[in-house]
């Protein structure tokens, strides 16, 4: 009798284990197929949980990428000095961790991991520019502070970014939720898609705490924005998921790698009294296999200069310009070189005059 008792105990006991693998297995592969489909808010939830049990390095890695990938960079850099101290920790990683802790301001720790991977990689420009900037960004903060700084009454606890002006009106883009509508979430942030916002301002520059909406038309179900104006504000440029055939009322369309790339596109025929644009039409120079975003124009309003990952750049995302001629078409865009494009990312450009073209860069 006892004996069938210790039997059916280890049967249950056997059951129980295999229901827990089942479901830490399934967790595994729910936080993968997330992270791969660039569902990084998604994931974590998954990881999470699988790191209360298997602390394998590509695992931290993955857990670190995720939370690198929605700004909450201190867990990030936990997760990456968890998964350096294994063996098999793999090179790519020390990029990852080096680039989390340069957004913490820890340059020093940073170029060390930088200058173990470039020990075994000595050709990548991406990793020596890297190396400069921890150097270059220690004597910036040596500094003394220029300017005054103001902190606008309209800023959330979310992201407003990209501020372009439309004559006195300054727009902005953002992921805060001004109204009590039901928004769709982003599962790469798990939070709202961005809209394009504005304020108005008074003669000081100094903006409004009403924050208004530029309309349906502009304002779709999914991303929106940054934006650009023509010197009139008549029409305005701006980035927007790339919709299905209408890239108006359908949903998001993606291409054979399953990735929703992002268009420009013109709004024009603005209301003068709501503001808001009546008519949208996608830019020249849109693909489907391939983003174009960021868009900025002169003060002429004669060149345009956007940001793409279309085939034939230096890597990652290029910025490319492109020229409007007399007969007011765009011509065919050309590539800014080596003297900007990285291998890494070029983006948000912008343009103060007709000479002058500010960029960012992670290259």
């Amino acid at each position: 009798m006892r004996a069938h008792v210790i039997i059916i105990v280890l049967f249950f006991i056997a059951v129980i284990r295999s229901f827990a693998q089942s479901k830490h297995d399934k967790d595994l592969m729910i936080a993968d197929y997330m992270y791969t489909h660039l569902a990084f808010a998604e994931a974590i939830k998954h990881y999470e949980k699988v790191v209360e049990y298997n602390d394998d390095p590509i695992i931290m890695i993955k857990l670190g990428d995720c939370y690198r990938m929605v700004d909450q960079t201190e867990k990030s850099v936990s997760c990456y000095a968890i998964a350096i101290k294994k063996e098999n920790f793999p090179a790519y990683a020390y990029q990852n961790y080096a680039d989390a802790l340069m957004t913490l301001g820890r340059y020093k720790e940073a170029k060390e991991l930088l200058l173990k991977y470039q020990s075994t990689n000595p050709g990548n420009r991406s990793v020596a520019n890297k190396i400069n900037s921890c150097d270059y960004a220690d004597s910036l903060l040596k500094l003394p502070p220029t300017g005054i700084l103001h902190f606008e009454p309209f800023n959330t606890d979310g992201y407003e970014f990209g501020p372009s002006f439309r004559n006195t009106d300054l727009v902005f883009t953002t992921d805060s939720v001004y109204t009590t509508e039901v928004h769709k979430t982003d599962k790469w942030t798990g939070k709202a898609f961005y809209q394009i916002r504005f304020t108005e301002t008074n003669d000081e520059g100094r903006s409004s705490s009403e924050v208004k909406n530029l309309g349906k038309k502009v304002n779709g179900k999914y991303h929106d924005g940054p934006c650009t104006f023509c010197h009139d504000g008549d029409s305005m440029f701006f980035t927007r998921t790339n919709y299905g055939v209408s890239m108006i009322n359908n949903g998001p369309k993606s291409d054979p790698k399953k990735l929703v790339h992002l268009q420009i596109m013109i709004a024009s025929k603005q209301n003068p009294e709501t503001k808001e644009y009546e008519k949208i039409r996608p830019f020249v120079h849109n693909k489907p296999t391939y983003s174009t975003i960021h868009p900025t124009l002169s003060d002429n309003g004669k060149m345009l200069v956007f940001a793409s990952d279309m085939p034939g750049g230096e890597g990652g995302i290029d910025l490319y310009v492109t020229m409007l001629d007399a007969r007011g078409k765009w011509s065919k865009p050309v590539n800014l070189g080596k003297g900007i494009n990285t291998e890494g990312d070029e983006v948000f450009p912008s343009f103060y005059g007709d000479s002058v073209l500010y960029f960012s860069s992670n290259g």
